[in-house]
């Protein structure tokens, strides 16, 4: 299958949003519950240490990726729209491809609130790169061993889970702008906690990671619900391949702002995170407040 034909499956209908939501909940389902085997991970770091668990960790979903990606390619078949897209850009060099792409980027302003909720998502790609220290901030800073972290992702998989089957159903009848304010106001809500979670309360940290977990995979399902529901019927899988340059392009100077950042001072790291949390938490209301104006103007 063809990116092409995928994507335009996913933007079809504007009324099609729950079903888009929840199909990207899947999606993101399927990473998460990968951490209700942590524990297992953390009973053979133990054992065997970090360093040859790690190994191990890496030979094996280096094996498991190789193995996915030769069976992927021998049981799809490209689409002549999406050969045709490839000979046109294997055409490009790279000057052409950086104009291409940065023409697609000044023409988003063309296409109503497609700016908007691509600023929101770069804005959360941001953030979960600064977030890549937590684990750090947590062992180093607030003093948990490894065996309790790697309940972690655990006990954040299970929230997750939670949300899918309780929250989920009950947000996606809010339109969309409305649903990221919630999910957006949750996360500042765990940001906040987890600079006030004491050194060694293993409770409380699991409280705050919990909450974060689930809101990440809440935000993500709707972030990407939101801009395929943006995207014109034309051109789709040229613009998300230009806000996919962006997003890169955000991503790496995230990384080294929050390795110096938390060399500095680990706790300045979290309370950056949590200010950017604020902000898009107002970039969501701001969201939200566009949407009930187009609602209310196609009335």
């Amino acid at each position: 299958m063809g990116l092409r034909p995928f994507l335009r499956r996913l933007r079809a209908g504007r009324r099609a949003g729950r079903q888009r939501a929840r199909v990207f909940g899947i999606i993101n389902l399927i990473v998460t519950v990968c951490g209700l085997l942590t524990p297992l991970v953390g009973l053979v770091i133990a054992q065997h240490g970090v360093t040859a668990t790690m190994r191990g960790f890496y030979i094996l979903g280096g094996v498991g990726m190789t193995v996915m990606f030769l069976w992927r390619n021998a049981i799809t078949d490209e689409t002549r729209s999406g050969v045709a897209a490839m000979a046109q850009h294997r055409e490009l060099g790279l000057g052409q491809s950086i104009r291409h792409t940065l023409g697609l980027v000044g023409g988003m302003r063309g296409h109503p609130g497609l700016m908007g909720i691509t600023a929101f998502y770069l804005l959360t790609v941001f953030i979960e790169q600064l977030s890549l220290f937590q684990i750090l901030f947590l062992q180093q800073t607030l003093e948990f061993s490894a065996q309790t972290l790697s309940f972690v992702p655990f006990v954040a998989a299970f929230v997750t889970l939670l949300l899918y089957g309780v929250a989920l159903p009950r947000l996606s009848k809010l339109p969309l702008g409305r649903t990221l304010v919630v999910v957006r106001a949750l996360g500042l809500t765990g940001a906040v906690a987890l600079l006030f979670v004491p050194a060694g309360n293993v409770g409380a940290m699991l409280a705050a990671v919990g909450l974060l977990g689930g809101v990440t995979f809440l935000t993500l399902t709707y972030r990407d619900a939101a801009l395929f529901s943006r995207l014109p019927q034309n051109g789709t899988a040229d613009l998300f391949s230009a806000v996919q340059t962006l997003t890169l392009l955000c991503a790496i100077p995230a990384a080294g702002l929050a390795g110096a950042l938390f060399a500095a001072s680990p706790r300045s790291l979290f309370v950056l995170i949590a200010a950017l949390c604020a902000v898009l938490l107002l970039l969501a209301v701001w969201l939200a407040r566009r949407e009930g104006r187009e609602q209310v103007a196609g009335a």
